[in-house]
């Protein structure tokens, strides 16, 4: 069993160690809440999600499904009865 660490050490041991994954390469600054369990080390730094192709596609479908949805709801359906 090893040497329990405070947080303050445990943040200066794992600083420069992260980097953001959208490919930015910037190094995610660690802060005292990320030791914690339900919550740990960000993937990405704060917005940068929005770069990778997986959330380019999710927001594209919902844009498209938003789209059908409002060109359904201005169809007036009385009008074609």
């Amino acid at each position: 069993m090893g040497k329990k660490i405070t947080v303050k050490e445990w943040v200066k041991q794992e600083q420069g160690k992260h980097f953001c994954q959208c490919g930015c390469g910037q190094e995610i600054i660690i802060k005292d809440r990320h030791k914690q369990t339900n919550r740990g080390i960000p993937k990405f730094i704060s917005g940068h999600n929005a770069y990778t192709e997986d959330f380019k596609q999710m927001n594209t479908n919902i844009h498209k499904g938003k789209i059908i949805l409002e060109y359904k709801n201005k169809i007036d359906y009385r009008s074609i009865l």
